[in-house]
């Protein structure tokens, strides 16, 4: 019986379907129906099981055929989503460029400039599986309710409010006597108190 149930997945939905007993070419009318309502049984499976989800969106690859479906797959994905048992996770920005196009490289986890996709264009580096863990990450601490700041709190529990968000309180919290500043670790998603 799980706790949580993360999914992700489309990324070989570009093909024909049967439906009633006929192939469909991919994005027709018809194969566009059959696909919400798979989608829709797939959501309703994972709201039985009882347990809190995260459905995780597609990233962008190298070839725009491919990415102009997988944007369709994750419109799909995230009107089928109802909060606050499951959650869509859209990680499209996070792995493309500032016009929204695939990159190969970015930021990891810690800042650094490193290549996130592999050579094919489609699959993930170390870091790349590490980034997007990071962007899931973030949600299930949020929805299992765990403690959240990390080595953060075991510094100083007096900078943590409720969630992991840090607070510069008084009187805890006065650089300018203390000559002390919050410590933040780049690589806790807690920290910054963003969605």
């Amino acid at each position: 019986k799980p706790d949580f149930i993360v999914t992700m997945l489309g990324s070989n939905d570009r093909q024909q379907m049967r439906v009633n007993g006929k192939r469909e070419n991919s994005r027709t009318e018809k194969w566009e129906a059959e696909y919400v309502s798979r989608v829709n049984r797939v959501v309703a499976v994972l709201k039985a099981a009882d347990a809190s989800f995260t459905w995780v969106g597609l990233p962008p690859v190298r070839f725009k055929s491919v990415n102009k479906d997988w944007l369709y797959f994750n419109e799909v994905y995230s009107k089928a989503i109802e909060e606050p048992v499951g959650k869509f996770v859209d990680v499209w920005d996070g792995f493309s460029d500032a016009e929204g196009n695939y990159t190969r490289s970015g930021p990891d986890v810690s800042g650094q400039i490193v290549l996130l996709r592999a050579k094919d264009g489609i699959n993930l580096t170390r870091a790349g599986k590490e980034r997007l863990a990071f962007y899931v990450q973030d949600d299930i601490l949020k929805r299992l309710g765990g403690a959240a700041g990390g080595a953060l709190a075991a510094t100083d529990p007096s900078l943590l409010l409720e969630g992991g968000v840090v607070s510069p309180s008084e009187p805890t919290y006065d650089p300018a006597s203390t000559g002390r500043t919050i410590v933040m670790g780049l690589d806790d998603p807690q920290v910054d108190g963003a969605n």
